[in-house]
């Protein structure tokens, strides 16, 4: 019975201690798909982003896309190819190896932040990109957000 009581007390500190953890008050910002401003998308799909995002295709809608990366060390990166492209780091670093390897194909530029993507897209109007959604502003157009 002593047994039994002390693994019931374990789980409900572990429980207690994990929705802390989740619920702490950091508020979670939703991931979005832009493009410069002057860019003539208007929008992308899931499907469409998963087969840029693993270069399988370079066109959306008719426009030629170049997408772009965050480093694969932030959460960010590993939300959005969790629902995009439904591979977590180790599985991308293996599929672009594959066919960098091969020389089919080459992987996005990365970069470290959502100032540094920003700055790209205003220089490279076909450039995509995923980026906070906190960090959306005038200088970006959101073609999806990403729930």
């Amino acid at each position: 019975m002593r047994l039994l009581l002390l693994n019931y007390r374990l789980v409900i500190v572990t429980l207690t201690l994990l929705s802390a953890t989740i619920y702490s008050g950091a508020t979670i910002s939703a991931t979005v798909i832009v493009a410069a401003k002057e860019s003539s998308l208007v929008g992308i799909t899931d499907k469409q982003a998963m087969r840029v995002w693993l270069g399988k295709v370079a066109r959306v809608n008719g426009q030629e896309v170049e997408p772009t990366e965050r480093n694969d060390k932030t959460d960010i990166h590993a939300s959005f190819h969790e629902k995009i492209t439904h591979k977590n780091a180790y599985q991308l670093k293996a599929y672009w190896g594959r066919l960098i390897f091969s020389g089919k194909r080459f992987p996005p530029k990365v970069f470290q932040s959502d100032a540094d993507i920003k700055q790209w897209l205003s220089q490279h109007v076909k450039a995509i990109a995923y980026i906070d959604e906190s960090s959306v502003d005038d200088t970006v157009k959101v073609l999806m957000k990403i729930e």
